[in-house]
């Protein structure tokens, strides 16, 4: 009987621990969502999401990144860390393409990004992914919202299919 329990425990250790629910993920997006207003809650986000190599960590890893480039004062400094960025986001999309949370950070990277850059390629495949692929209940719905609101590259009627699916 003991030992039924102890396997029962480690499964459950196991599948909590992994869950992409976990307690660690709900930390990353508090973060994020600090992070959008404040340079220094980036430094947060990027130690929690250094935590995992999953595609979601590594998602809000190459955010906080993203983050560090837009507050940076150093032009060099903001193109190299707008690269990792970059960089991380694909690896992120390329590790878990259906996951739409993934493929919304990527999407706000490249629309923020300065075309001169040439770290915008997946816009209209993404932006497809994401019309198609939006419903309610998302983690992070109000910053999508709010982001969906405000961008110029969509056209008023995706914007509305977008805003009133999540």
């Amino acid at each position: 009987m003991r030992k039924y329990i102890t396997i029962l425990l480690l499964v459950f250790v196991f599948v909590s621990w992994k869950n992409p629910d976990s307690e660690r993920l709900k930390n990353i997006r508090l973060s994020y969502t600090k992070a959008l207003k404040s340079a220094k809650a980036i430094k947060q986000l990027s130690r929690l999401s250094s935590a995992e190599k999953t595609a979601i960590f590594l998602a809000y890893q190459g955010t906080s990144k993203a983050l560090e480039a837009r507050n940076s004062n150093w032009p060099s400094t903001k193109i190299s860390l707008a690269k990792e960025a970059y960089s991380l986001l694909n690896i992120a999309v390329t590790k878990d393409p259906k996951n739409y949370e993934v493929r919304f950070l990527r999407y706000s990277f490249e629309c923020e990004t300065p075309t001169w850059l040439d770290l915008n390629a997946h816009i209209a495949k993404d932006e497809r992914f994401l019309i198609s692929h939006a419903k309610k209940g998302l983690p992070i719905a109000g910053v999508m919202r709010a982001y969906f609101s405000k961008n110029e590259k969509l056209n008023p009627k995706e914007k509305q299919k977008l805003l009133n699916r999540l």
